[in-house]
């Protein structure tokens, strides 16, 4: 389900939309997410509304399980 990012825990899953959904990070707690940049960085840690990112935000999700 869809949650506000004030509202998110670690495990969430953040979402960034440039016409589609196109890159998926898992929210770490403090405003930071775990994600792939790209294959040349491998996984990294990055504030969830970096400059690049905070453009493409889209919204954080939960898996109900």
């Amino acid at each position: 389900r869809k949650i506000p990012l004030s509202q998110a825990q670690p495990g969430d899953l953040i979402f960034y939309f440039g016409g589609s959904v196109h890159h998926v990070g898992m929210y770490i707690g403090n405003g930071k997410m775990v994600h792939a940049a790209n294959p040349n960085e491998g996984v990294v840690i990055t504030d969830v509304l970096g400059p690049w990112y905070n453009r493409y935000f889209t919204g954080v999700g939960r898996v109900l399980g």
